[in-house]
């Protein structure tokens, strides 16, 4: 008995396609992460804006006064709007991120990036306030599965147009 087989189709296109996919899957991967950071900046500064997290430690009676007075903006975490304007996208390394860049700093010297770690964490420093702004838009992109529509919607759009045939029937895209 004897066997063959016989090429069908463009199988130099194939061979082209296959030799590139780890090169394709890795972009896909970079547009992936920067469309994530993007919505979880977009979920970060929603929730600065609204100040709808529940469990916030409030502003004293006497800090939100004088901040006003001072001609402030009376929300937490947002007195000058500077740490509100500093929260962006950028890539560090490979990686894209959504926060706010080292090296910013108020007019006081501090670094802007710190106002966020000093309010994500319990501290036993009496007065430090407990405002996690982070961890729950973290949780909200990953629980309502915004982050899997994200990835799969993503990865699949730029996979086809590098010419490959991605099928994935469980979300619509």
């Amino acid at each position: 008995m004897r066997v063959t087989f016989d090429r069908e189709g463009d199988w130099d296109k194939m061979a082209y396609r296959l030799s590139r996919l780890g090169y394709d899957i890795d972009f896909a991967s970079g547009k992936t992460q920067k469309a994530l950071a993007t919505k979880l900046r977009q979920i970060v500064v929603g929730h600065l804006k609204k100040q709808d997290i529940p469990g916030w430690d409030r502003l004293s009676r006497a800090y939100k006064k004088r901040k006003v007075k001072e001609g402030y903006d009376p929300r937490m975490l947002i007195r000058t709007q500077e740490y509100l304007d500093s929260i962006e996208t950028f890539k560090s390394g490979k990686n894209w991120v959504a926060g706010v860049k080292r090296g910013r700093k108020y007019e006081n010297g501090n670094e802007i990036a710190d106002i966020g770690i000093i309010h994500e964490v319990w501290s036993t420093i009496s007065g430090k306030p407990f405002r996690p702004l982070w961890v729950p838009s973290i949780n909200e992109l990953v629980q309502t599965k915004t982050a899997t529509n994200i990835i799969i919607k993503s990865m699949v759009s730029e996979l086809r147009a590098r010419g490959h045939q991605v099928y994935y029937s469980r979300f619509k895209i």
